[in-house]
């Protein structure tokens, strides 16, 4: 009855202080007999509502295939069957297979329909809802583990042959069950293809257009000179040589190929194909190429291998360097066209 004081240990880990009588300083842990508590960070007790306590249960499913454990993070109980806890308080769930059992996984329900977690160790936090009076139970699943036999058998028509592949048989010792499971086998089938765009990087290299250049050369020249050389009839004429000289050039590359077994002739074929269009105008380049790949065994040291390849490339450049040094020295004056009696291009 009444209050009281008393000092707790925890395996002589932590111990809490007696109240001397004397001042607040040393005093210990003081409660009253009936009420609901729990210890704080700072070691001093916190009351709590008995409705806002509930006991956590654990159990193992089916019986016998395991232990079921839970310790209580912030309090004292340690690996047990149950835990008295707050909502949201967190717990750490222990699972222990027995003999050849295996773990499965940690569920709220005996059905086990709702996953909490799949490791057989871990820290979760545990939830309630409101309205719910029932005492939650945590189960800790476990199953058996079977060990099976593998034998590959390839299928041709209706001939089973171990030389090559199929079908996949597989003999369970523990059930003496057959089934059968389909692997990867027969011809390999690989096609790559890839695309781009190049072009010429010029920086911040910008030309003059006529005028421009008509009005600098005006500055610069003395009037006779500039009168003969630069006519006004030039201005007609505005050609701009960088953009006619270059483009935007498209990359395409293209790779098929396939592999694989006849009886005892493995195989191997390839085709390739590359085409780049130049950044310069009137530069182009493709290039194709085939490869096949046999070899077979003629006798138990001795294996024959036949290599066949075939490439073909083609090349398109500029007929001389004209095309490119135009580009950055010819004027805009200056037309890239040949004119006819009549005055045509």
């Amino acid at each position: 009855v009444g209050n009281f004081r008393a000092i707790i240990s925890n395996n002589g880990s932590h111990q809490y202080p007696a109240d001397d009588g004397n001042d607040s300083t040393n005093d210990g842990l003081l409660g009253e007999i009936g009420n609901t508590y729990v210890f704080t960070a700072d070691n001093h007790l916190e009351q709590i509502g008995a409705g806002d306590m509930f006991t956590l249960h654990v159990a193992a499913t089916p019986a016998g295939y395991g232990t079921a454990k839970v310790s209580g993070v912030t309090s004292f109980v340690e690996n047990s069957d149950q835990v008295m806890i707050r909502n949201g308080d967190q717990v750490k769930l222990s699972a222990t297979p027995s003999g050849s059992y295996a773990f499965i996984g940690w569920y709220k329900d005996a059905a086990c329909t709702q996953l909490i977690t799949s490791e057989a160790n871990a820290t979760v936090t545990v939830t309630k809802a409101a309205n719910d009076d029932q005492e939650p139970t945590y189960y800790a699943k476990f199953g058996t583990v079977s060990s099976y036999t593998a034998r590959a058998y390839a299928v041709t028509g209706t001939t089973n042959n171990s030389s090559t592949g199929g079908t996949v048989q597989v003999d369970s010792a523990t059930a003496g069950a057959t089934s059968y499971k389909s692997v990867t086998s027969g011809t390999t089938v690989t096609f790559k293809a890839t695309a781009g765009i190049k072009k010429a990087l010029t920086g911040r290299f910008e030309p003059m257009n006529s005028q421009e250049l008509y009005d600098l050369h005006k500055q610069l020249w003395s009037k006779a000179v500039f009168n003969i050389q630069r006519p006004k009839e030039i201005l007609n004429t505005d050609f701009d040589w960088l953009e006619a000289a270059f483009r935007t050039g498209i990359v395409q590359d293209y790779y098929a190929s396939a592999s694989g077994k006849s009886g005892s002739v493995n195989w191997f074929a390839s085709i390739s194909h590359y085409d780049e269009e130049g950044s310069l105008i009137n530069t182009h380049f493709n290039k194709s190429s085939a490869r096949v790949n046999l070899s077979a065994p003629l006798g138990k040291n001795v294996n024959m291998a036949l290599r066949l390849n075939y490439n073909r490339s083609k090349s398109q450049q500029a007929s001389s360097y004209v095309t490119l040094e135009c580009a950055y020295r010819a004027l805009p004056f200056d037309s890239p066209y040949v004119f006819d009696a009549d005055g045509n291009p």
